[in-house]
């Protein structure tokens, strides 16, 4: 019992004291796995900003009486009497936004930092709506032909010297490819799309939005060596060189002057060019992080990240690996992120541009949301978080704040 909606009716209950020992047991490993979920308990306990969201939930057309009704139907256990129940409009509210699965977007996305102007609700209209990112790539072989690829596609799709191309229901396969001619493809991900690549060791790597990865067919024993740019998940498989030797053959990852040298592990890099920082954040083995002005690198560890910025390289310790990793597994996640730094991540995703009328917001976010919804139910929660925005076309305006 992970998903929102039940994690939301065990708030419900622990709030009108109807919640079970073993719920409760549940609930708080639940709030321990992330300082967003403790946040999340907390605001639900602040009657007046509760109370706040009450107004806008309102406005936003919500139908509180009837989640109220199916509400009473779902929880059965019996009130008592010396329990100090909640103000029944406050509690309508939560009961809402959890049985109309608005919890995740709407309780969970608040906004940190002080505001210059009055707090009020967001009133700017969603003229037009935009479908989330779907699986989709465009494989160029080694000849220039480019293949355009989505779901559509299985079974072979190409073949480039002696390597197989195919697709399968997860993504790209390559098989065979065993001459000695190395060959170089480019798999590249538009915004509003991500792909699975397998590549011919078996090594997997998940492409993020507007990424990109260039990779020989085959790898030979004196090593494996891709060159990426965006943001890419890899898992490595461990090659050793020869059955008589334990020796690994390295993988090593080119993105603009760093080189990543792993050994079988699991990490994830963000490189986007328009951010100012590349980050390398380790899971799993071990990884070498090196540049063109220190060859022998830095160690990472699991649980570490390495952030590269004018060409300096620094480790952190404690890496947020639930924010990194949420784009892998279907979701925002936001901790403490400027404005700006989340719609980066929505223009990529939605394929859209982003235009600021006024200056860019300097206020910061905290929360989650499903990257399956639609664009317009997402600015939902921005708005009822008394972010104005709206869609006019390809493009989502920031008006004034």
């Amino acid at each position: 019992m992970d998903d929102i909606p039940a994690i939301g009716s065990l708030i419900l209950k622990y709030i009108n004291q109807t919640i079970t020992e073993e719920e409760q047991q549940f609930l708080e490993a639940w709030a321990a796995k992330s300082d967003v979920h403790k946040r999340r308990i907390r605001q639900l306990m602040d009657i007046d900003e509760v109370n706040e969201k009450v107004v806008s939930w309102d406005k936003a057309g919500g139908d509180p009486e009837l989640a109220w009704a199916k509400l009473q139907e779902q929880l059965s256990a019996p009130q008592k009497a010396s329990v100090r129940k909640l103000d029944v409009k406050i509690f309508r509210y939560i009961a809402a936004a959890v049985l109309l699965g608005a919890f995740a977007t709407i309780v969970f996305i608040e906004v940190g930092g002080k505001r210059t102007a009055t707090k009020k609700a967001a009133t700017e209209t969603v003229l037009n709506d935009v479908a989330p990112g779907s699986s989709k790539a465009v494989l160029t072989l080694s000849n220039g032909k480019r293949i355009y690829l989505d779901n559509g596609q299985k079974g072979v799709i190409a073949s480039d010297g002696s390597v197989v191309v195919s697709q399968d229901e997860q993504g790209l396969i390559y098989s065979g490819g065993e001459g000695d001619e190395v060959i170089y493809n480019t798999l590249t991900v538009p915004k509003g799309g991500q792909y699975l690549l397998v590549l011919k060791d078996g090594t997997k790597a998940w492409l993020n939005s507007g990424s990109s990865i260039r990779y020989p067919t085959a790898f030979d024993s004196d090593g494996r060596n891709v060159e990426i740019s965006g943001e890419i998940y890899f898992e490595v498989a461990q090659i050793v060189k020869n059955s008589q030797s334990k020796a690994k053959i390295p993988f090593n990852v080119k993105v603009r002057d760093l080189k990543v040298q792993v050994l079988g592990t699991h990490f994830n890099i963000n490189a986007y060019d328009d951010e100012t920082d590349i980050k390398i954040t380790l899971l799993e083995g071990k990884v070498n992080v090196s540049t063109s002005v220190n060859s022998d690198g830095k160690i990472l560890k699991p649980g570490e990240q390495a952030i590269s910025k004018m060409g300096q390289v620094a480790i952190y310790k404690e890496a947020d690996l639930e924010e990194v990793m949420a784009w892998k597994n279907g979701k925002f996640y936001f901790n403490n992120t400027p404005l700006s730094a989340v719609l980066r991540q929505v223009a990529r995703w939605y394929n859209i541009e982003i235009v600021y009328e006024g200056a860019v917001p300097s206020f910061k976010l905290n929360g989650e949301a499903s990257r399956s919804m639609p664009l317009a139910e997402l600015l939902k929660s921005l708005q009822m978080s008394d972010i104005k925005c709206r869609i006019e076309g390809n493009r989502l305006i920031i008006p004034e704040q």
